[in-house]
């Protein structure tokens, strides 16, 4: 969860960080998105010990730049794993990532 990884940030103060978590968009299964920070409470799922809005600010004061990425769950259930179209989304997305290629994941 994000919220355990906020000591890190802190000590760490990065250039940008990146969260990944998954958002009912509406979308097909796998989708992903660019969503506005100041949107993350209504967004993102509830599933978090700390609210979400409350964590962003945070983090924003933590990191110099913050991406947020929403990517469409194929099962909103809280049972865990990927669906093969998530888990592909997820690949792409890390591929996209690791190329620096931000400005091509839709907002």
């Amino acid at each position: 969860a994000l919220e355990n990884a906020l000591g890190l940030v802190e000590r760490e103060r990065p250039e940008l960080l990146v969260i990944v978590d998954a958002a009912d968009m509406g979308l097909p299964p796998g989708s992903f998105r660019r969503l506005p920070l100041e949107r993350a409470e209504e967004m993102l799922g509830s599933s978090h010990a700390l609210p979400l809005g409350f964590l962003a600010g945070m983090i924003q004061r933590a990191a110099r730049e913050v991406v947020l990425i929403g990517v469409q769950p194929a099962d909103l259930s809280p049972e865990e794993g990927l669906s093969p179209k998530v888990k592909k989304a997820a690949d792409d997305l890390i591929s996209l990532l690791k190329s620096g290629k931000l400005e091509l994941i839709p907002g």
